[in-house]
């Protein structure tokens, strides 16, 4: 994949709540790795959030390559959708 049709996206994925924060940078690879470099900082002592920062063509793609961070998030936000339907 060519880095000029190449968007960038970080990942800051908490494993004990299973939520994804998706940030897209669009083809700004420097302000990307420099936002990487920062997160990773912030979150050096909480070892249950995980900074990603990855590069493709679309976010749909990340979705389907990096499924494990939004597939549990999802299934979290359905479980709680049911719940708010079932106590209407």
């Amino acid at each position: 994949m060519s880095t000029e049709t190449s968007q960038y996206f970080l990942l800051i994925y908490d494993q004990s709540s299973r939520a994804v924060q998706v940030e897209e940078f669009g083809t700004d690879a420097r302000r990307a790795a420099s936002e990487y470099s920062e997160r990773e900082r912030q979150y050096r002592e909480r070892p249950e959030i995980e900074v990603v920062l990855v590069g493709a063509d679309s976010l749909d793609t990340i979705k389907k390559t990096h499924s494990h961070y939004f597939s549990e998030s999802t299934e979290s936000l359905l479980t709680d959708l049911e719940q708010r339907l079932t106590a209407a």
